[in-house]
């Protein structure tokens, strides 16, 4: 689902490059990253970054597909800084707080991977994922009430996610 979330607002943003190689290298890197090869994401999006210097959501963007491919590859702290510099740059991208959330989950840094979640699900309430994993980060600190509450929310954006329902239970159970 994220997949095709970035790859639809990737295909709508990439218009703003000015430069044809600078949209070849985009769409390169919007579809390796989408592919999960993480070294061609990472090669692809640092070409956009280095030859066409884009600004605004097209740097947001580019930021974000590299990051999350460092990410995938276990650079965490660069993945981080790129993904710090996608917020800054627009404030307003949720998938770029959901994706340094999922870091700050892995590095069990429970209470920034909530906040950053939370914050995903304040600019994009419908983000049914979010719930989830913010409730995985509730989980994982032992907060099951607040996890609850959370798969709760995923479950009626998202009724026919199996995987909801067993985190839910687990939460009961753990309670």
């Amino acid at each position: 689902m994220l997949k095709s979330i970035v790859f639809t607002f990737g295909l709508l943003v990439f218009c703003g490059f000015s430069f044809a190689q600078s949209k070849d290298d985009f769409l390169r890197c919007l579809r390796e990253a989408n592919n999960e090869n993480h070294d061609l994401a990472i090669d692809y999006c640092t070409r956009v970054l280095n030859a066409s210097k884009p600004s605004g959501q097209d740097l947001a963007t580019v930021l974000e597909l590299r990051g999350s491919a460092f990410s995938k590859k276990g650079f965490y702290d660069r993945a981080i800084q790129d993904l710090n510099q996608a917020i800054r740059v627009d404030p307003n991208y949720a998938v770029a707080y959901n994706s340094r959330a999922g870091i700050h989950l892995i590095k069990q840094d429970y209470d920034r991977a909530i906040a950053d979640y939370t914050d995903a699900l304040r600019l994009d309430p419908k983000f049914t994922f979010i719930y989830q994993s913010r409730g995985n980060a509730y989980f994982a600190q032992g907060s099951y009430d607040r996890a609850v509450r959370d798969y709760n929310d995923a479950i009626k954006n998202d009724p026919k996610n199996a995987d909801i329902y067993s985190s839910r239970g687990l939460s009961y159970v753990k309670k």
